[in-house]
């Protein structure tokens, strides 16, 4: 594919290196990395990627699987600690209210709009998915507010706010 603001047309990329061996000289064994990952998911409740920048950042683990043999939420799922909802469908549903709670004060917000339609089917998708490979139970449903109906619900209310008014 070729490069936008180059000449390159290479395919090249940076890679992670392959090891067949831990490094010993951390002094990390497997069991005291699931020690280590469960007390972080269980003391602090953190989900499974500020677990891994965790270990990133203040134990120089880069790479768990090469240590343990085991990604950090197989790990989570052993102990039993996983979250009911998957990170990336938690962190879609939160953005889609973000978006909900500023479309209801900018409604006229016409690229919100849209971009809330994209991202609620994302979810959707994802919600699909995780009911098929049984990490959802096959009764959760994400279930969107209707808009349109709270756009109405506030509109009424400035109404009625601006009919009120003091006796002067």
């Amino acid at each position: 594919m070729g490069r936008m603001y180059s000449k390159g047309k290479g395919i090249s990329s940076t890679t992670v290196p392959y090891r067949k061996y831990s490094c010993e000289w951390k002094g990390l064994t497997s069991q005291n990395l699931i020690k280590i990952v469960s007390n972080l998911a269980r003391n602090n409740n953190l989900p499974p990627s500020k677990i891994g920048l965790i270990l990133r950042d203040e134990k120089l683990v880069v790479d768990t699987k090469n240590i343990s043999g085991m990604n950090i939420s197989k790990i989570l799922r052993l102990k039993g600690l996983v979250p009911i909802i998957p990170e990336d469908l938690f962190y879609l549903i939160k953005k889609a209210n973000k978006i909900k709670e500023h479309l209801i004060e900018y409604n006229h917000d016409l690229n919100s709009i849209f971009h809330l339609n994209l991202i609620e089917s994302h979810i959707y998708r994802l919600s699909r998915y995780y009911k098929r490979i049984y990490r959802l139970p096959k009764n959760w449903k994400y279930i969107s507010d209707n808009i349109k109906n709270e756009f109405k619900k506030k509109k009424k209310e400035i109404i009625t706010q601006k009919m009120k008014r003091p006796d002067t």
